[in-house]
């Protein structure tokens, strides 16, 4: 294992499992920018792949990247947590290995922690650098909560940097939890309650993820959000929580249910919402008990679909075509007229043969 002399302002910090190859594309990418300000460490949670191989020879040929590789399988948590507590900067940057960044923007991002001096930093997508922010900096968790709105990506691994010396003093507690997002979302619910400041950096450095992320996993990670929430702030926030993404939720289902491209209807979660919300907005749960009753086969499924389908022609008739294409995910190229006979011979199919 090798170790880096200075200590640096930031570590790069990131856990991977079986993704050489993902791997590989990100590391190469930081590497011109690694300085005694700026440290790589790789957290390889026994990969089976060619991960070990590679990030051996990687850190030989690189003075500021470290390669740590567990004996076992800890699990994800105790690997993401292990890259924390194996930092030797002052500032931990938790990285996916499947998240992409503008690498170009690194010198500035070690700029900015070390100006600003937070405890916890939160950088915001590319997908959210338009959104009106009202807050950049909470000193105390009451004025989290009562601008909540303006940080709704926290529960994004990539998007955390923890003081690393502060973060310490929590591990014992992080390593309790058995979800990733409850533990890495810990450290900044601590600093807040002990009065400790966390800043959003605007900063357009992080990329949308590289790998295609399956429908209802997108659906379960919201519910992963709302479910940290709730156990981190209470049913306030998680209330709130589910304001931003039950719109995103309500889309994840309905696509899923009419659409005959996706992987089908996941019963189980939808539940899970269920239970997270305590049935108490009543609209979108009884919608979604519908989608699960005509998600059996009735045909009354099927004049329902037709029926969305009158309610978009009415309501985007003016942009019909590109409005169905948003919402079924179709690509430019595709048909819109030839993916509605599909469905329409599908749907024809299944009622004359029940």
């Amino acid at each position: 294992m090798q170790r880096v002399v200075d200590r640096p302002i930031l570590t790069i910090a990131i856990p991977t499992y079986n993704r050489a190859d993902s791997l590989a594309y990100i590391v190469e990418k930081i590497a011109p920018y690694l300085d005694k300000n700026l440290s790589l460490l790789i957290l390889d949670n026994h990969s089976t792949d060619e991960t070990q191989r590679y990030c051996l020879a990687f850190s030989q040929e690189h003075s500021y990247v470290e390669y740590v590789r567990h004996s076992a399988n800890v699990g994800g948590v105790v690997n993401m947590l292990r890259c924390i507590e194996l930092s030797h900067s002052r500032y931990t940057w938790l990285l996916g290995d499947d998240d992409d960044i503008e690498v170009e923007l690194l010198p500035e991002l070690v700029r900015l922690v070390e100006e600003k001096n937070a405890f916890g930093y939160h950088l915001l997508a590319k997908s959210r650098q338009n959104r009106k922010i009202s807050h950049y900096r909470f000193e105390n968790k009451e004025e989290f909560e009562n601008s909540f709105f303006d940080m709704t990506a926290m529960h994004l691994m990539s998007s955390n940097i923890f003081n690393t010396q502060e973060a310490s003093r929590f591990f014992s507690e992080a390593y309790r939890l058995v979800h990733l997002q409850h533990a890495y979302t810990l450290f900044h619910v601590k600093f807040l309650e002990e009065n400790h400041s966390v800043e959003i950096l605007k900063l357009p450095i992080l990329k949308p993820e590289r790998i295609v992320v399956k429908r209802w996993s997108k659906f379960a990670a919201h519910l992963d959000a709302m479910e940290t929430s709730y156990h981190l702030f209470g049913k306030k926030i998680a209330s709130k929580e589910y304001t931003v993404r039950k719109k995103e939720l309500l889309k994840i289902a309905t696509q899923a249910l009419f659409s005959s491209k996706d992987e089908g209807f996941d019963t189980l979660e939808v539940k899970r919402l269920f239970w997270m919300l305590g049935v108490k907005d009543f609209f979108y749960p009884l919608l979604f008990l519908m989608m699960i009753f005509l998600s059996q086969g009735s045909w009354r499924k099927y004049l329902f679909i037709y029926g969305l389908y009158g309610v978009y022609i009415f309501r985007y008739k003016n942009n019909y075509v590109s409005a169905m294409k948003s919402f079924f995910m179709l690509q430019k190229e595709e048909s819109l007229y030839m993916f509605l006979v599909k469905n329409i011979n599908t749907t024809r199919s299944h009622y004359f043969k029940n």
